[in-house]
């Protein structure tokens, strides 16, 4: 990515995180950066973002998990470990989907990483539309 966000300021408008935030997967799904880098950028970003009390839109966390969905191997703990931080932070009822079918076909450890992030993102889900506004039933997004 062209901008540094490690040398940004800490504290910064939510706005201008959100168009940083779409130009890192906009460069990440057109394959300019790598995975470990847009992680690396999207933690960076995160961070940032809770200076603001506010989640990212429902349009940028549907982005966001598209890209998620495109990297996602079950198979490879490492990635998918911070890519749960960011499902945790960017909450979208597929990323918890994808997290619950991990659990599925995982076992010790590895699956109870994957429960509590389930139900950190749930939580993060349920608060993120709170705070919009928005009710929805608990069964789109709490099934377990």
């Amino acid at each position: 990515m062209e901008i540094e966000i490690s040398k940004l300021p800490e504290t910064m408008d939510e706005h201008r995180l959100e168009w940083l935030l779409d130009q890192l997967v906009v460069e990440a799904m057109s394959n300019k950066i790598g995975v470990e880098e847009t992680i690396e950028s999207m933690f960076e970003i995160i961070d940032r973002k809770q200076y603001t009390l506010r989640y990212f839109s429902p349009e940028m966390s549907e982005k966001v998990q598209k890209w998620i969905d495109g990297v996602w191997d079950i198979s490879n703990k490492e990635i998918t470990d911070s890519l749960c931080v960011i499902i945790v932070n960017i909450p979208t009822a597929r990323g918890i989907m994808k997290v619950e079918d991990g659990i599925k076909s995982t076992s010790g450890e590895y699956k109870i990483m994957l429960e509590n992030t389930r139900d950190e993102a749930k939580i993060s889900m349920h608060n993120a539309m709170e705070s919009k506004g928005m009710r929805i039933s608990r069964k789109h997004y709490c099934q377990q």
